[in-house]
């Protein structure tokens, strides 16, 4: 099996550079005995467990920890 270019530079260019995000660092740091291979299977999972477009914003903002959720929760917090 050939490995095509573009994989060697992105490995040898760019990946060095790729921060790890926010999220994973703060459940490495809460979580240190368990370790996650695939975290791109954590990100897509909102999207293959539901329909709803208001329910996977909410899941995938938990995720990855992002403050943007205050203003929604605040909003439809109380409904019911």
């Amino acid at each position: 099996m050939c490995i095509k270019p573009t994989k060697i530079f992105y490995d040898k260019m760019v990946k060095p550079f790729v921060d790890i995000p926010t999220s994973q660092k703060k459940w490495n740091d809460l979580f240190p005995d368990i370790e996650v291979k695939d975290w791109s299977s954590i990100y897509a999972l909102p999207f293959r467990v539901s329909n709803s477009t208001k329910l996977r914003m909410t899941q995938f903002t938990i995720f990855t920890s992002n403050s943007s959720h205050k203003p929604f929760t605040k909003t439809y917090g109380n409904c019911r």
